[in-house]
């Protein structure tokens, strides 16, 4: 296992991170990436966007010699109040991606234990993610739980003639 060092994503590294989202896309998808494109310039906006103004952090993990082999982000996602919840901002973990070579070594724990330190020091006290079946044992792992969101695809509703 290549030693390597962790950093802060900058605006500068925008390609890599919306890189390393399209693989991560494409993998859990398990489809081609046609249609990608768009999904890129728009994510590539959204993101520069929230980097200004500080509202998403990104961390890169890379060789000594600068190859990136994982990244991850933090999006400061704004969220309702709530009683078992103190402010109105949640870290919401996302677009964590190894590159192929170099699974198996932690780095996606790593980013992962970053992401924690960092939310945590900045007084959150929970931090959400929506996991990937490749991604949840490690997850799970790393004490997160497994909650009761739900969620409708729009497009398959109705599933049935509705009587109203």
């Amino acid at each position: 296992m290549a030693r390597t060092r962790l950093r802060r994503a900058t605006l500068d590294d925008l390609d890599l991170l919306v890189r390393h989202r399209r693989r991560m896309w494409v993998e859990i998808l398990e489809a081609p990436s046609r249609g990608m494109d768009a999904a890129d310039r728009a994510y590539r906006r959204w993101a520069r966007e929230r980097m200004k103004a500080r509202e998403m952090v990104g961390f890169i993990l890379e060789t000594v010699r600068g190859e990136p082999v994982a990244s991850g982000c933090i999006w400061l996602m704004p969220s309702q109040p709530r009683p078992t919840w103190k402010g109105t901002v949640s870290p919401y973990l996302m677009s964590t991606y190894t590159e192929k070579p170099h699974r198996g070594q932690g780095h996606a724990t790593r980013i992962t234990r970053e992401a924690i330190r960092w939310s945590k020091a900045r007084g959150y006290t929970t931090l959400l993610l929506h996991g990937s079946t490749l991604g949840r044992p490690m997850y799970l792992r790393e004490g997160f739980t497994e909650g009761n969101e739900m969620r409708l695809r729009l497009a398959d509703w109705p599933r049935k003639k509705l009587d109203t």
